[in-house]
């Protein structure tokens, strides 16, 4: 999952208390060498600063919940130059931050989400479709992760049909297929990435992360260096050569004119 110059890697993590096993999570950026970090359940609140979870070589961008619990995030390598997009705040209780970045020549925003399980979905979803309709004209690519606390290995599940009717309706892609929560008697894809096209993505998947949280982190690796060029030759007469009188005579003479 190391990034080159010609990818880079987005990985989505629900810590359930980033600081509760805040080494462990440090040790993991940086043996993986993470681009770009979301989290959601940061658990984070206005006594933690910034300092104290503080990643040497990252920047870090929060947004923390009034009341116990929540909170989503980002850690960004200090290389790449972001900005912290603005959006709109929804009334459903979704909670969502969004970075933009120029990659290669194209514009790209990033985001991280958390819904709580007792906050409804359809409002959520109301919610996200207008910070998306907002920002998705303004950027090439729009790539998020984020737990949604809806069972997407379940079809019969009301909200894993919303949700698909969502992303088909912006014609995004969902790239995690495969259980992000699995206890003793139970599994579920609940932490999801997705992607405003779906060529960008050349690997996805998850990682079991045991020893920090009871869920699995989501990763991508996306392509980002620009195709290059087709060099086409062609080849052109030229007439700047002159035709002697004598020359256009034996012309006629050979095409009968």
């Amino acid at each position: 999952m190391v990034s080159s110059i010609k990818s880079i890697n987005f990985v989505h993590f629900n810590t359930r208390s980033l600081t509760s096993k805040f080494d462990e999570f440090v040790d993991f950026v940086a043996n993986e060498g993470c681009d770009i970090v979301g989290l959601s359940e940061t658990w984070l609140h206005q006594g933690i600063c910034n300092s104290s979870i503080q990643i040497d070589d990252y920047n870090l961008v929060r947004v923390d919940r009034d009341s116990r619990g929540g909170g989503v995030a980002f850690y960004v390598k200090s290389c790449l130059n972001f900005k912290l997009v603005n959006i709109q705040p929804g009334v459903s209780g979704l909670e969502q931050i969004w970075i933009s970045l120029k990659l290669s020549g194209k514009s790209y925003c990033f985001g991280s989400l958390y819904r709580p399980p007792n906050i409804n979905l359809g409002a959520c979803l109301d919610d996200l479709e207008n910070t998306i309709t907002n920002i998705a004209p303004t950027f090439d690519y729009v790539v998020f992760g984020g737990d949604l606390n809806v069972d997407m290995a379940n079809p019969n599940n009301n909200g894993c049909d919303l949700i698909n009717r969502f992303f088909n309706k912006y014609n995004f892609f969902q790239l995690i297929k495969t259980p992000t929560r699995v206890t003793q008697h139970t599994s579920s894809l609940i932490d999801l990435l997705v992607t405003s096209c779906l060529e960008l993505s050349t690997d996805s998947g998850v990682i079991p992360m045991d020893n920090i949280s009871d869920h699995f982190l989501v990763y991508t690796m996306l392509e980002i260096s620009q195709p290059k060029k087709t060099i086409v030759y062609r080849t052109y007469r030229d007439f700047k050569i002159l035709i002697t009188p004598t020359l256009f005579k034996i012309y006629l003479i050979s095409t009968g004119i």
